[in-house]
């Protein structure tokens, strides 16, 4: 490690970190993350690991490759995974709202969502912190410069796609 070889990857690191923060109004930004889907996999994780709970709710208007990398990855572990269907191309909420109990570690929801629609998650947010559960959300980036920020509707985990940033796609 030189502190001089790296200082300019740190400060990319630490300008793109502050930005997110800026755009999501969340506190804290990881950099470590390229891939939407896995980011949002790991969010779930830490929901899991923070409330010791079991059971995660994600409506399918989330990205349905997104939740196929969650499916997958959550195949050979003990989570109880229950996917709702969509209202008009919204989350749910009366599906979410039955399902949500005290053994729920998270509600997973994006915005905008798969569909192109545009959803307030304040309420949600309410109803999920009531039951001791997170709410994450997966968002667009580029869209926060004029959408309602997660932060602001209470959402606990953001997560997004980092490709629309100006990432050129690397396979």
């Amino acid at each position: 490690y030189q502190p001089e070889v790296s200082q300019g990857t740190l400060q990319a690191i630490y300008e793109y970190q502050s930005m997110i923060c800026r755009l999501t109004g969340m506190e804290v930004s990881n950099a470590s993350m390229y891939d939407g889907g896995t980011a949002l996999y790991e969010a779930m994780m830490m929901a899991l690991r923070t409330t010791g709970r079991n059971k995660v709710i994600i409506d399918d208007s989330v990205n349905p490759i997104y939740r196929v990398m969650i499916q997958s990855y959550t195949r050979n572990l003990h989570i109880e995974l229950i996917e709702t269907t969509n209202d008009g191309g919204l989350a749910n909420r009366g599906q979410i709202l039955k399902a949500l109990d005290d053994k729920t570690a998270a509600v997973m929801v994006q915005n905008p969502n798969f569909f192109g629609c545009i959803d307030d998650f304040t309420d949600l947010a309410a109803a999920v912190h009531a039951k001791g559960a997170l709410l994450i959300s997966s968002c667009y980036p580029v869209s926060l410069g004029i959408l309602k920020a997660p932060g602001a509707m209470g959402v606990d985990i953001a997560t997004g796609e980092g490709q629309s940033l100006g990432m050129t796609m690397s396979f």
